[in-house]
């Protein structure tokens, strides 16, 4: 039961946090883009209300588990450094210097 709820909170996590950076006006991303976040966020609203109408008892396997808390913390990382370079140019997406990289160029 607990990894259901665990995977129950990451998946809400994952449709909201989708939601929003569909939704925002400022967020570019291009058509296909806000296709790929919508259909995650289907996929994310669909697990979740599968576990509550399972009565929170869906078994999951490590792999899926592994799976939704990365993609939940992914993107809530991401929609953090989104809204803060939003709001005061923090985080400012931009080509990485050398040593941010290091040497993947």
């Amino acid at each position: 039961m607990t990894g259901a709820v665990i995977v129950a909170i990451a998946a809400l996590f994952v449709f909201m946090i989708c939601m929003i950076l569909v939704l925002h006006p400022d967020y570019e991303d291009g058509l296909v883009g806000r296709i790929c976040l919508a259909m995650m966020a289907m996929a994310a609203l669909a697990r979740f209300l599968a576990i509550v109408d399972d009565g929170w008892y869906m078994p999951f396997n490590s792999i899926a588990f592994l799976l939704w808390i990365g993609l939940a913390m992914f993107l809530a990382r991401h929609l953090y450094r989104f809204l803060r370079w939003r709001k005061c140019g923090e985080h400012d997406w931009r080509p990485a210097g050398r040593e941010a990289v290091t040497g993947k160029r």
